[in-house]
């Protein structure tokens, strides 16, 4: 998948072509999130990725290795 970066050298985005989601995924996760635009809702979901990684590292940092879960 190719990807490069858009007109503005100081913008924090880039453009990813061509980019294939999941119709369903997608439906479901910007319902789940509130969001109105597919776009929006990837950027929601990709925060909260970040976000759970940054989580999970917190803990580990403070109790040790946490158990692995399965990924459905």
């Amino acid at each position: 998948m190719a990807s490069r970066t858009l007109t503005s050298s100081r913008s924090p985005y880039v453009s990813v072509d061509p980019l294939r989601v999941d119709a369903h995924k997608l439906k479901k996760a910007k319902r789940i999130l509130g969001s109105e635009s597919d776009v929006d809702a990837l950027n929601k979901a990709l925060a909260l990725v970040i976000a759970n990684e940054e989580m999970e590292s917190a803990i580990e940092k403070a109790f040790g290795a946490l158990p692995l879960f399965e990924a459905r």
